[in-house]
């Protein structure tokens, strides 16, 4: 004859183990969910990485294509962010040791003919310039 307090510890030792492999689910299910999060901040870090990336080589090679080595200067500087011819002229002396407002002026003028660098309105007085939209909007 069966005996049931025999079936009854086999039943109390499965519920046992399911409980146990429960638990180990959860968990996995858990440490699926932190990596997934995970994966996904790495995947968003190096797509914007890529993009800044891509548009530094686009800047690199728009500067290897000018003529002169003021205006790749420009150019390299102007990526960064809008500047007025001042400001610019003081970035330029930083990078070259030299740099005049007069040819720095004479610079923007080529590069704005040729659609490199624009304009922009700003508060107060002063000419701002930044890259031209389509140079930024190629790079991305």
């Amino acid at each position: 004859m069966v005996d049931l307090e025999e079936v009854m510890k086999k039943l109390d030792e499965l519920a046992s183990k399911i409980a146990k492999i429960e638990e180990e689910l959860r968990t996995l299910k858990s440490s699926e969910a932190e990596l997934y999060n995970s994966l996904q901040i790495a995947k968003a870090v190096l797509e914007s990485y890529s993009r800044v990336l891509g548009f530094t080589l686009k800047v690199e090679k728009l500067a290897m294509d000018l003529d002169g080595d003021i205006e790749k200067h420009i150019v390299q500087i102007l990526a960064k962010r809008p500047l007025n011819v001042s400001q610019l002229t003081k970035a330029l002396r930083k990078v070259r040791g030299t740099a005049s407002r007069r040819i720095v002026a004479a610079k923007l003028k080529k590069l704005e003919a040729a659609g490199v660098v624009e304009r922009i309105r700003r508060e107060g007085r002063g000419k701002f310039y930044r890259l031209a939209s389509k140079v930024k909007e190629e790079s991305t």
